[in-house]
């Protein structure tokens, strides 16, 4: 049996089954689609533009990265020109607040306020070590960015001598090579007395002042 169905076009509506006539200044079903594509990005944040974008080392193989909820964790990070090397654009404390654009040899791209100018934005590179989720930043007021810094090593002087930082080798203040400390003044000296700042030879035919 075969059953026999009717159905009734108003004026004005189409089936999108069927394709809607196009009139006169109506955009198609494609140019609707784009219209709306264009405004989902329009609509997206803008990444701000970095005063010193043409420092900064760009590569063909670098990935684009979506911004995340990564936290920088390094009590004091610094922001290079390249991807761990080239010049220093800033040093960022932790908990900063930074946008990531592309990643390349273990390094981000980030975007930031100027530490300095907060109004205009800077661009560099930072390891990723630098950032860790999910952690609690916990400020506690301004620090001495000079105690952070790690101490030197000691210095291996050779003939047998591993001495402290600071020091210098000299040869002509005992029978043998030895450490001193570097000074400028008498006052530097331990018992700061007149004449305990000298003027002593390296073994590389060098002068440097010591302490007696």
């Amino acid at each position: 049996m075969r059953t026999t169905f009717s159905l009734l076009l108003l004026p004005g509506l189409c089936l999108a089954v069927m394709g809607c006539p196009k009139k006169g200044g109506e955009a198609d079903a494609g140019e609707v689609e784009a219209a709306v594509v264009e405004a989902v990005v329009d609509a997206a944040p803008a990444v701000p533009a970095a005063k010193n974008a043409n420092d900064v080392a760009r590569f063909p193989g670098e990935t684009a990265l979506a911004d995340d909820d990564l936290k920088l964790v390094d009590a004091f990070t610094t922001v290079r020109t390249g991807p761990k090397q080239g010049g220093t654009v800033a040093t960022l404390r932790a908990g900063t607040d930074v946008v990531k654009m592309a990643e390349y040899q273990g390094a981000f791209l980030i975007t930031f306020a100027d530490p300095k100018d907060p109004n205009t934005h800077l661009m560099g590179w930072i390891d990723k070590g630098a950032f860790v989720q999910d952690v609690l930043i916990v400020d506690a007021g301004p620090r001495d960015a000079a105690k952070d810094v790690a101490p030197p090593p000691p210095v291996d002087a050779g003939f047998g001598l591993v001495c402290p930082p600071n020091n210098a080798v000299v040869v002509n203040l005992a029978p043998t090579p030895v450490c001193k400390t570097k000074c400028k003044e008498d006052k530097e000296c331990p018992g700061a007395a007149a004449g305990s700042c000298v003027a002593a030879q390296t073994p590389d035919n060098k002068v440097v002042k010591v302490c007696r």
